[in-house]
């Protein structure tokens, strides 16, 4: 099954801000079932984007912003190609159903 995953977070604040460096939990993790085709993170404005690896081998972008600013966009876009046959196959815990 190929699957084509988009996601845009937007924050707006009432006054120009400086922003430590964000961690970006973004980018799909592949495995034996998933292969990542493709990947694209965007922000804006522009942000020089590092690509790191944390303690639990999850692919992160640290993005570093060089000015203050008063709205900041991130827009990730990714395709992947599953093996599972119904990806929707597992159980909820009671406390995740509303």
């Amino acid at each position: 099954m190929l699957l084509r995953l988009s996601h845009t977070t937007t924050y707006v604040y009432s006054a120009p801000v400086s922003l430590s460096p964000h961690l970006l939990y973004l980018r799909p993790r592949g495995s034996a079932a998933l292969h990542l085709r493709s990947y694209e993170l965007h922000t804006e404005p522009a942000a020089r984007l590092q690509e790191v690896r944390d303690p639990l081998d999850n692919d992160t972008t640290c993005a570093h912003f060089h000015a203050p600013l008063t709205t900041v966009t991130f827009a990730m876009r990714a395709e992947v190609k599953t093996h599972d046959t119904n990806p929707f196959d597992f159980t909820l815990k009671d406390y995740a159903i509303p």
